[in-house]
């Protein structure tokens, strides 16, 4: 079940706010996954990548704090509890495969006033519910848990099989879920009370009337507590994705993509069609301010080279929004300056270019004044273990581009961390996106890759040498260079966390050496040349 709050608070009505009639779009770094909703009409939006951690919007969709919490690995949002002026946030998740929950408390300006970790040995990350008697269940998927308040102590738990969302608690801390083909009234104690036989179900939530709505793949039925079915009914297009409820409504976002209107009795009030664009995903929905916000994805430049941008976009009821199209195409980056770098760690270093000039094509109808600059870097590990991918964005503002024509725009600097930085050069990969007012229509014309120079230790420059084929295959080919030495020097591949994968004796008597790649992964290594503990030059290869 997909809660907006922890406890009982009521959605926002359509009176509340309801100065504030509008209709917008709201862009982010990363795609949104989930959506809560505050009783005061804030925004708290879960980023689809979980080290981008939280977005707080204000009831009219305004940025007010991305929080990063967890040392980057945010996890997931298991639920928010209002406390007066301040909120909790409890947050579940993995960090080199070990689970986590903590949770976090903010005053009304969202600065953190406490962070709690639980003593607690956690088996499952899951979604939070507060029990009246101040303890705590997590239910996961395949297992549920409940906690002493203070997370200090299992209290007991029931293993299940189900889905992540087909779980709510009623009055009276009574818990009603799906376990594989059964619909299950349960205590708090996980005393089984009742149990029906229902077919496979996606979700569960608790209508604003008291009752239980289930909803399968193509179906929506309706359940009394005591788990008696009131009602039937099938979606008039498409499959089931994410509910909402509201007061007297519930609203159904299925994979046309649309979105269909209910009553509580289940009789259909309304029913539009969302933006049916490449690259777009819509992945939760939620009641706002007598509208409807959905949440989602937008995939900027290719698979190989891009990322996922985030959305909100708002609607009415009846499914009016404003139109965001738009195309921008990347022609060239170039590096005209000098560079920088800073050791920060073992291996890691954060190397900045100064003065990058960027080529830019507007292919839409409309003026283009912003846009932003996007790259992504090899993986870094923070911890030692830990590997995540790094994606960095730059925003380019006042730009005067006319429709249908080019022009430049500038940076005074951008920043990576990176690894393994003897190698002489690397080839980053930049793409384009548009941020607030536009979707861009073709990402095929997004994406530029150019070369900018790394020298970490200016003095000291690694020698190239030639090797073939690349990309390779089972073998690879190395032409002997006349500074290569001729005894105590090996050839070592290492991967882009500096690891070495393998090594090989340099042969001195040969003008080419063979080294076997069989069992290497396919993937980007660079192969160095040592001799007595220095490395004296570099190569680039990649593994097919």
């Amino acid at each position: 079940m997909k809660k907006l709050l922890l406890f009982v608070v009521l959605l926002c009505s359509q009176m509340l706010f309801a100065q504030n009639d509008w209709i917008g779009n709201v862009h982010f770094d990363n795609a949104v996954d989930k959506i809560f909703v505050k009783s005061n009409g804030e925004i708290l939006l879960q980023m689809k990548t979980k080290s981008d951690g939280i977005i707080v919007l204000d009831s009219m969709g305004t940025l007010v704090k991305k929080l990063q919490l967890n040392n980057g690995y945010a996890g997931k949002i298991g639920g928010i509890l209002e406390q007066g002026d301040s909120t909790l946030v409890l947050i579940s998740g993995s960090s080199c495969d070990a689970l986590f929950i903590s949770y976090y408390v903010f005053d009304e300006n969202w600065e953190m006033i406490s962070e709690v970790y639980p003593q607690a040995p956690i088996y499952g990350a899951g979604s939070f519910y507060r029990l009246e008697d101040g303890s705590w269940v997590i239910y996961d998927n395949d297992r549920i848990e409940r906690y002493d308040p203070d997370f200090n102590a299992l209290i007991g738990h029931r293993n299940t099989n189900s889905y992540e969302e087909a779980f709510v608690i009623v009055p009276g801390d009574t818990m009603i879920l799906v376990d594989g083909l059964q619909l299950i009234k349960m205590t708090s104690d996980f005393e089984v009370v009742k149990s029906t036989i229902i077919s496979q179900v996606f979700d569960l939530e608790l209508a604003s009337d008291g009752t239980i709505l289930a909803f399968g793949l193509d179906w929506i039925a309706k359940y009394d507590t005591e788990l008696n079915m009131l009602d039937i009914k099938g979606y008039p297009h498409g499959y089931y994705k994410q509910a909402a409820v509201t007061d007297g409504e519930f609203a159904v976002l299925t994979d046309v993509p649309s979105v269909v209107r209910f009553t509580n009795d289940l009789q259909m009030i309304g029913e539009f069609e969302l933006e049916n664009i490449e690259s777009v995903t819509f992945n939760d929905l939620s009641y706002h301010t007598g509208k409807l916000v959905l949440g989602g994805g937008k995939r900027w430049g290719t698979i190989q080279h891009g990322n996922q941008s985030g959305f909100l976009k708002f609607y009415t009821l009846d499914g009016q929004t404003d139109p965001i199209y738009g195309d921008v195409q990347l022609n060239g980056v170039e590096h005209l300056g000098s560079m920088h770098s800073v050791w920060v760690g073992p291996n890691h270093w954060n190397v900045t270019f100064y003065d990058i000039k960027i080529d830019i094509e507007n292919k839409s109808s409309d003026t283009l004044h912003t846009v932003v600059l996007n790259s992504r870097m090899d993986v870094i590990s923070i911890p030692i273990g830990c590997i995540i991918f790094r994606e960095y964005s730059w925003l380019i503002n006042d730009l005067d581009i006319p429709p249908y024509q080019s022009g430049e725009a500038f940076l005074d600097s951008i920043e990576y961390k990176v690894l393994n930085t003897e190698t002489p050069d690397f080839a980053p990969c930049f793409w384009l996106s548009l941020p607030n007012d536009s979707w861009d229509t073709d990402n095929d014309n997004d994406v530029f890759c150019a070369n900018l120079p790394v020298a970490v230790k200016p003095e000291r420059v690694l020698k190239e040498f030639s090797v073939f084929p690349n990309p390779a295959g089972g073998q690879l080919q190395v032409a002997r260079e006349s500074w290569m030495p001729t005894n105590q020097a090996s050839y070592v591949l290492t991967d882009v966390l500096g690891r070495a994968i393998a090594a090989w004796n340099v042969e001195p008597a040969s003008d080419r050496q063979s080294l076997n790649l069989e069992n290497v992964p396919a993937g980007v290594y660079t192969l160095l040349v040592k001799s007595r503990g220095q490395v004296l030059g570099a190569a680039r290869v990649v593994k097919q």
